[in-house]
């Protein structure tokens, strides 16, 4: 019995995880929970779900676990959710900060710029955490401009039209976001809260906007008021 290197796996996402073991049996995958199982001399040798995503197992002759955490993997991996978030962000303030310079009435006017005030709030608080980790980014002219640009477009829509494409918008970036949430928000110090919230915030206003609900806003302004 000795070790051997059972290759290397992708899960989701472009992430990978290599396993090496000291091994007797086969290890088992279930493809729907992505637990990965491994038994040694008639025992467990590990079951971790994938939320570790880059790991290496080892396992000790003596049958004791020894657990490998590829942090070097998991930090790149994490700055580089990060960063597409934070250019997200960076895009997403744009098109509300042109949004409300374009707006007619003076109540849409008064909900893009607080849109546009927590897309501002989540992008600092990215900014310090990419700085934090030694990778500062700088402000992306392209995806300013992108922004305004869509911002021009969605200002002279129709309301509901506007909020319908929104509604489509904010449901792919709140799974996105809970992604990052789940991958990197306890290695970043970030708390799910402070990253995630404020996508979910943005689709229930729009849910009661178009619901007709007076106080659809409610949720941005609560959300900046509890971060100040």
């Amino acid at each position: 019995m000795g070790t051997q290197l059972l290759g290397s796996f992708e899960i989701e996402n472009g992430y990978r995880v290599w396993m090496v073991y000291y091994v007797i049996d086969k290890p088992t995958m279930d493809t729907r929970t992505g637990v990965m199982t491994c038994f040694t001399s008639g025992k467990r040798a590990m079951e971790e779900s994938r939320r570790h995503r880059a790991i290496i197992f080892s396992q000790a002759t003596d049958g004791s676990r020894i657990l490998y955490e590829s942090n070097v993997e998991i930090q790149m991996l994490s700055q580089q959710s990060l960063k597409r978030a934070y250019e997200i962000e960076v895009f997403g303030e744009a098109v509300y900060a042109m949004a409300a310079h374009l707006a007619r009435r003076p109540e849409h006017r008064r909900k893009w710029e607080a849109l546009r005030q927590l897309e501002a709030q989540t992008r600092d608080r990215l900014r310090t955490t990419l700085a934090r980790a030694g990778d500062t980014p700088h402000d992306l002219l392209v995806r300013s401009w992108l922004g305004s640009a869509v911002g021009a477009v969605i200002g002279v829509l129709p309301w509901r039209m506007t909020l319908t494409l929104l509604d489509i918008v904010l449901r792919w970036s709140v799974r996105f976001f809970e992604r990052v949430e789940d991958e990197v928000c306890e290695k970043e110090g970030l708390s799910a809260y402070e990253l995630a919230a404020h996508e979910r915030a943005q689709w229930e206003f729009v849910r009661r906007e178009l619901a007709g609900d007076e106080q659809s806003i409610d949720p941005i302004l609560a959300l900046l008021e509890a971060r100040r």
